[in-house]
Order: structure tokens, then sequence, then C-alpha cells
């Protein structure tokens, strides 16, 4: 009866089962949904389903199954400039920004490589944060310190006391030395 077109609110009533109506929602708007329509499955099934037409039985869970009827629906529509544009700027200065940080950090590095002392390089940059870490294990959960920062570190050497690259933490971007 379900897939010949017959109107599932009456199927489900005959046959004592949950009949569900669910408004358009996009990928965006899947917090807001029911944990059913939350289920990967139930969603994939939504969004491959064209309009008018059902979907096959398909199992959410041990023993919980699903149909659907895709009734309506909306191609995606771009978002109009006047609610993303801020959005966007952020993004964009963001993108910026970490961008001249890493300009600024590799000209650094190239100084570093070139014989400069750290001290000097360091000195040159009022607006660098310096901070030196409390001593920390190789595999330690050291919250202050990332794992990158962490790896970099037990690669450096009296030989080669500082890292030759910019690492990226959660805090920003950052050239290590060793003490």
């Amino acid at each position: 009866q379900v897939f010949s077109g017959a109107d599932f609110k009456t199927i489900a009533t005959d046959l004592n089962l949950r009949y569900r109506e669910v408004d358009f929602f996009s990928r965006d708007d899947v917090a807001k949904l029911d944990a059913m329509e939350q289920n990967p499955k139930f969603l994939d099934a939504a969004f491959a389903t064209q309009k008018g037409e059902s979907s096959a039985v398909i199992e959410a869970s041990e023993g919980r199954f699903f149909v659907l009827r895709v009734v309506d629906r909306k191609e995606p529509q771009p978002r109009p400039l006047s609610e993303v544009k801020d959005l966007v700027t952020k993004d964009y200065q963001q993108e910026k920004g970490i961008a001249m940080a890493q300009e600024q950090m590799n000209a650094l590095l190239k100084e570093l490589a070139q014989g400069t002392p750290w001290e000097k390089v360091i000195s040159s940059q009022p607006d660098l944060k310096i901070a030196t870490s409390e001593l920390f294990l190789r595999d330690g959960q050291t919250p202050q310190v990332s794992t990158s920062l962490r790896t970099a570190a037990f690669k450096l050497t009296a030989e080669t006391p500082i890292h030759n690259g910019v690492l990226e933490t959660p805090d920003g971007l950052a050239l290590i030395k060793l003490k």
C-alpha cells in the first residue's frame, strides 16, 4: 500500500504505527528536529528522495524502521548577501589576519635561519607574545602545551635548538626554541 501512493496517515492509523509530518528543513536545521529525524539514514533518505516519491523501507536502528514520502521540496538557494555579509567579512578578515601572521612568522624564521640571535629577533617584535612553558612529558596531557608544540619540542636538540617551521596551535601561530 505504501508504495502504491496510498495515504500514509491512513495506513499508519490502520496499522497502529507512528505517523509524523515534518515541515521543510535543511541540513543546517538538523538540531531542531526530533531524534528520529536527526538519524543520518533518515537525513540521507529525505534529501535523496524526489518530490512526490516514497523512500524504501529503511532500518533506523535495531527493530525501528521508517518510510518517508517527500510531499514537497525546496531546492537549495544561496542565502541573501544581507544575511551572510557580516559572517563573510569576519571570515575574510580572519583568513587575511592568519595569512599576515604566517608571513610575519616566516620572516622571523628566515632571520633566525640566517643566524640572527633569537633574542634580537624576538625583541624586534613588540606585539609578539612570548611564553615559557612548564616542563612537560612527551606523552603527557599538558593543557597549556598543544600536541603540535609537544611533538616539535621533542625533536629539538642542543645542535638544532630552534624548530624550523611555524606551528599552528589552538592559540595561534608559534615558533619554538629549546631553552
